[in-house]
């Protein structure tokens, strides 16, 4: 099978990154993030105004994230329960 008739999980099995972005994820072992980061990367979001540089402050970000939406998870399935 060619990559152009691969599904989006099949294709995604063969992206080491977000293969590693899904580990840590699960795991929320930052050592298995900072691994995916180059020690020069480039943090930009639309919330910031300006780029963010270098692997500390971009995993900074990156795990308040990640705990920000596993927050907004946790109370929308507690809404969902108080209905």
């Amino acid at each position: 099978m060619n990559s152009a008739n691969k599904t989006p999980t099949e294709k995604s099995l063969n992206m080491p990154v977000m293969n590693g972005w899904h580990d840590f994820v699960k795991s929320k072992d930052r050592s298995s993030l900072q691994a995916l980061l180059h020690s020069d990367v480039v943090f930009e979001s639309p919330v910031l105004h300006t780029p963010q540089h270098g692997r500390e402050i971009t995993m900074k970000y990156l795990v308040a994230g990640r705990r920000e939406r596993a927050h907004r998870s946790r109370v929308q399935i507690h809404e969902r329960m108080a209905q």
